[in-house]
């Protein structure tokens, strides 16, 4: 989970494994100004990028 460094949004990264590979699924999650969660974004991310979020910290 790491906050958008750009955007007022919450990313949450999930791992889905299948028995051929391993696929990385970003969710970006924004909030209301009455408190309301919604899902803004949702799809499978390139495994360049997580490795970038880790290196940065962005990610554990």
């Amino acid at each position: 989970m790491t906050k958008h460094p750009h955007k007022d949004s919450i990313e949450y990264i999930k791992t889905y494994y299948d028995n051929e590979k391993n696929d990385y699924v970003l969710v970006a999650v924004r909030a209301t100004n009455s408190g309301v969660m919604f899902a803004r974004t949702l799809f499978v991310i390139n495994k360049n990028k997580v490795r970038r979020y880790r290196e940065t910290g962005a990610l554990n």
